[in-house]
């Protein structure tokens, strides 16, 4: 398999009609199928493909054909501290969504059953990333579940 190109920025997309998904392993054999309307990330960049992770953490592979798809406006942000692999992660209970700032306002919330992707650590918290692309500081991360 292909190495991961140099650079890659990672940023949500939909395909506009059903996309077969292969493995990661290289076979060209279909694990899953990219369905229309349904947000995925793109996280790597290989040789002709791209490997992505449906928006809820469910799915995870390898596709050929990127061609006519709708990119998100946002692209997710690298990770500040070094090392830190973002990862997706469910909340028990509501949680509030913090303003990033040192104001620390409530910007939202977070709702049990709804995967959020963390795409940095910030203590004492993660900086979170909706599905709709919104952002805030999730203090209290007691509890979550790791997609």
């Amino acid at each position: 398999m292909a190495k991961a190109e140099p650079g890659f920025e990672p940023f949500w997309f939909a395909v506009p009609v059903p996309r077969p998904l292969y493995g990661e392993d290289g076979s060209l054999d279909p694990v899953a199928e990219l369905a229309p309307g349904v947000w995925c990330l793109a996280v790597e960049r290989r040789g002709a493909g791209t490997v992505v992770v449906y928006e809820d953490g469910s799915k995870r592979g390898f596709v050929l054909d990127m061609t006519g798809i709708q990119r998100g406006d946002d692209e997710v942000e690298a990770p500040a501290e070094p090392g830190f692999e973002p990862f997706w992660f469910a909340v028990p209970v509501r949680r509030p969504l913090m303003s990033e700032t040192e104001e620390q306002q409530e910007v939202g919330e977070l709702l049990p059953g709804t995967w959020y992707l963390a795409v940095e650590k910030r203590e004492p918290g993660l900086i979170v990333r909706s599905q709709d692309g919104h952002r805030g500081f999730l203090l209290d991360t007691s509890g979550i579940q790791r997609g």
